[in-house]
């Protein structure tokens, strides 16, 4: 397994290296979920739903760039919230 280095900012930001990008088939506006598993932070591609068929993701992706910016920021803190209480409740 090779072994990316990155900086993070100071925003806590910092970038996917493009190989792994590539490997897990992101794209931006993917959805990605973060855990901790004691020094180790596990970064997993997630989906909206489990069975959505490809005309479903794309009738998803033409409501979400209809939304304003503030309202996709809006479903994207909801999306989260809602992904980490169902992730806590595992």
């Amino acid at each position: 397994m090779k072994k990316y280095l990155r900086f993070l900012g100071i925003k806590g930001r910092t970038t996917i290296p493009l190989a792994i990008r590539f490997s897990l088939g992101l794209q931006t506006s993917d959805i990605i979920s973060f855990e901790q598993d004691g020094t180790k932070i596990i970064l997993q591609k997630e989906k909206l739903c489990n069975d959505c068929r490809s005309d479903e993701v794309a009738d998803i992706n033409s409501f979400i760039e209809s939304l304003t910016l503030k309202e996709q920021r809006d479903v994207l803190v909801a999306l989260t919230l809602k992904l980490s209480e169902r992730t806590e409740n595992k």
